[in-house]
């Protein structure tokens, strides 16, 4: 199974749906892992902030078939920057 997501709020429909895994089966209680896959998936392929943020709404889309809207949350992870000092 191609499984895969769309943001209605980017104006996505399902014919602008990005795959980007493939599956054997999937239960339920696989739909919340395969949404934290998109998310990654969306952040890495995308501009990030710009492009997802907390409660942006993500549709699972497994074979062309719409599977329901999760809301996400985006937690921001500290970046250091150190330079040693002259």
């Amino acid at each position: 199974m191609k499984v895969g997501y769309i943001v209605k709020s980017h104006a996505h429909t399902i014919e602008d749906t990005t795959y980007f895994k493939d599956v054997y089966s999937i239960d339920e209680d696989e739909k919340r892992e395969l949404i934290r896959d998109a998310c990654e998936y969306a952040w890495d392929h995308n501009d990030g902030w710009e492009w997802l943020s907390d409660g942006t709404i993500i549709t699972l889309v497994i074979n062309g078939v719409e599977q329901g809207d999760f809301p996400i949350e985006v937690e921001s992870e500290p970046v250091f920057i150190v330079r040693k000092q002259i």
